[in-house]
């Protein structure tokens, strides 16, 4: 440190204090006070050394003006005098010095950008004292403020030349930092890059790997936990993130997203569809406890659910279903016609051959490709989103919705992760699979069933539909926000695109093979009838029905509509009751009214006989009312089997038709009827 020199001065001059004085006025000893002169926190001018009668030969001595203000008073208080006199008295013969008129610097817009609140408030404060400070006449009422207001009088100063009028002038500018040196350089970018690896190590574990490497060399874990939660020291947030966490939670939570505007399409413009496994614990249809999936089809426009299906496990057809729920007319729900387009999943299912016809890969860039299948036969255009990207589909959010807002409340609700899941729902599960092993026996049924839980999933999706949604505008007439189901009705327009029901059956429903039996269709255990099906006994019909609605089915006969068959229960032994004796009656007078029309169909068929040309004699039968002598003639349906029995047949017997092989399948069957009619002829004649 530089002192003073003054060897010629033993004791201490007007002003000027020695080690043990300054110790008393400022409370301490006098090691502490050497301590503090070799640590430098008097001011170089105000300290000097002087020889003394000690070991040494020399002292320090301080002057006053360097004490603590509390030490200055003391001081003063053993003199007499007070600190605001001395000032005072110093201070009266001097004249108040101008305020410089420095140039003002500007604030850079980046300081305002990086400015807090506290900053903000902080510097508007100190445009408030700058302003009472430049009333301030003389310098003694300039000390005197900054003394009231326990400021240093050069702080003020300077606020006063950068002080332009705003409040803004006055912020701290972003401090230039210490250069760090090359060595510490290297440990932070040492440090940095052993926290940036996919292992994803803590801070603790970085500085535990630095201390043995790096011995006594190694900063503190203060430092080096800085170091490695500053984004800046890091590379930025997105950096990091992509580095230890991965692609995905990159994608998700760093990278911008180009939000869309949903309203620039009409109702029924764009549909999207997604699965989604619900967390709910049930008790399934094979006695299983599992968690149902949803499928579901959403409007772009309105964000209303307009088909959905609830279902043990999603596949193309759960998809269909959903769709033909959506698109078909129903009773309670507003919902109907064919979307211009759909937004769907990557996933197989969406790409799948019942829906577009063939299989469509993952990666499809072009849109412009020819679909078939459902969606083509519907006119439907298909838009497949960003592979591996929740974000890219907005029914994600009516997900999140319906989980937070209905299904936490439900039985069984298993929540979204461990953390998320009830205490309870262990003992729930135990107790219900304990119940099922014994068939109620023992334990107590905690978890809904299936059907249970398809009512309460239903009623839930129902309510959204009906709930205010904020993104949908806003309702002055109702003050609150548009329900999906208010909004798709408004942009409903009066041409709704609707395919015929067994259309729609045809394309997405499963089919069976079945034969039409005197009592009906058996299908799944169950019997099917209807009327139109009486003359199909027999035969072979397609079947279509519905996984989970089957009381219904439709019944198709070479391709074209036969008829919608209902399920039926098996008649009562006895008709004992006014219903089941009805019930019987219709059904008589149907056998009956169709035997009638079969006996006037014959009897037709019988005055018109086409063989009348053919049989001698069989026109003057029929006048006299005798019995027509008709050839045994079967399989005119079978014409292919038939014509290969008449082949074969003709080879054998003399005077067939030259040439056979050329002859028509009718042509054979006349000769086969007149060779008959010939040989009846020659029976009666003798």
């Amino acid at each position: 440190m530089t002192c003073q020199q003054d060897a010629q001065q033993t004791a201490p001059a007007e002003g000027w204090l020695n080690l043990h004085l300054l110790g008393t006025f400022e409370g301490i000893t006098s090691r502490a006070v050497k301590k503090r002169i070799a640590q430098n926190l008097y001011p170089p001018d105000k300290v000097r050394k002087v020889t003394s009668v000690g070991f040494a030969g020399w002292t320090y001595e301080v002057h006053w003006t360097a004490l603590s203000p509390d030490g200055q008073r003391a001081y003063l208080a053993r003199r007499g005098e007070t600190l605001e006199q001395k000032v005072s008295t110093v201070l009266a013969t001097q004249t108040a010095e101008p305020l410089q008129d420095a140039p003002q610097a500007e604030v850079p817009a980046e300081t305002l950008q990086r400015a807090s609140g506290k900053a903000l408030r902080q510097a508007a404060h100190r445009a408030g004292l700058v302003e009472a400070f430049r009333a301030c006449q003389t310098k003694a009422e300039k000390v005197s403020f900054a003394k009231r207001h326990h400021l240093p009088l050069s702080s003020i100063y300077r606020w006063s030349r950068r002080y332009d009028g705003t409040a803004a002038s006055l912020l701290a500018p972003p401090k230039a930092g210490r250069r760090m040196s090359t060595t510490a350089a290297a440990i932070r970018q040492a440090a940095v890059d052993l926290y940036l690896r996919p292992e994803r190590p803590t801070p603790e574990q970085v500085l535990h790997a630095l201390r043995t490497r790096l011995g006594e060399a190694t900063p503190s874990r203060a430092t080096i936990y800085r170091w490695l939660t500053d984004e800046q020291v890091l590379g930025g947030r997105g950096k990091a993130t992509y580095i230890r966490w991965g692609e995905k939670v990159y994608r998700d939570t760093c990278e911008p997203i180009r939000r869309r505007d949903w309203s620039r399409i009409p109702v029924n413009g764009c549909w999207v569809g997604d699965h989604h496994e619900l967390d709910l614990l049930v008790i399934r249809q094979d006695g299983t406890i599992g968690r149902p999936w949803l499928t579901a089809w959403q409007d772009g426009h309105s964000r209303a659910i307009v088909g959905y299906t609830i279902n043990p496990q999603p596949n193309s057809l759960e998809i269909g279903l959903a769709l033909r729920a959506g698109i078909l007319p129903t009773e309670d729900e507003p919902f109907q016609g064919i979307p211009a387009k759909v937004y769907v999943d990557n996933g197989k299912d969406y790409r799948a051959k019942l829906l577009n016809g063939s299989t469509v890969p993952v990666f499809r860039q072009s849109h412009e490709d020819p679909i078939w299948g459902l969606f083509g036969h519907l006119g439907i255009a298909t838009h497949f989103c960003e592979p591996y990207h929740g974000k890219s589909k907005p029914i994600e959010r009516f997900f999140g919705t319906l989980e937070s807002g209905w299904l936490c409340l439900m039985k069984g609700y298993c929540g979204r992760s461990p953390q998320h899941r009830p205490e309870h729902l262990a003992a729930d599960v135990k107790a219900t699979q304990e119940w099922l092993q014994s068939n109620g026996a023992r334990g107590e049924r905690r978890l809904m069933t299936w059907w249970e839980m398809e009512i309460e999933v239903s009623e839930a999706i129902r309510a959204y539909n009906r709930r205010p949604h904020s993104q949908i505008g806003w309702n002055p007439a109702t003050q609150s926000y548009y329900t999906p189901a208010e909004v798709y009705l408004q942009g409903l327009g009066a041409t709704v695109r609707l395919p015929a029901r067994e259309v729609m059956d045809v394309l997405i429903l499963p089919s069976a093979t079945r034969q039409v039996r005197q009592d009906g269709i058996h299908l799944h255990k169950t019997l099917y009838w209807h009327p139109d099906l009486a003359p199909l006994i027999g035969q072979e019909v397609e079947v279509r029905y519905h996984p989970r609605d089957l009381r219904e089915v439709l019944v198709l006969r070479k391709g074209a509509f036969a008829a919608w068959a209902q399920a039926q229960t098996g008649a009562a032994p006895f008709a004992e009751t006014e219903e089941e004796t009805e019930e019987l009656r219709a059904f008589l007078a149907g056998n009956a009214r169709a035997r009638k029309e079969y006996r006037e169909r014959r009897a037709a068929l019988l005055a018109a006989n086409p063989l009348a040309a053919m049989v001698p004699g069989t026109r003057e039968l029929a006048a006299a009312g005798q019995v027509i002598p008709m050839p045994h003639v079967t399989g005119y349906d079978r014409s292919v089997r038939q014509a290969a029995r008449a082949k074969r047949a003709m080879e054998k017997r003399p005077n067939p038709p030259t040439h056979a092989q050329s002859v028509a399948v009718g042509e054979l069957i006349v000769w086969e009827f007149q060779r008959q009619a010939q040989a009846h002829s020659r029976k009666e004649e003798s």
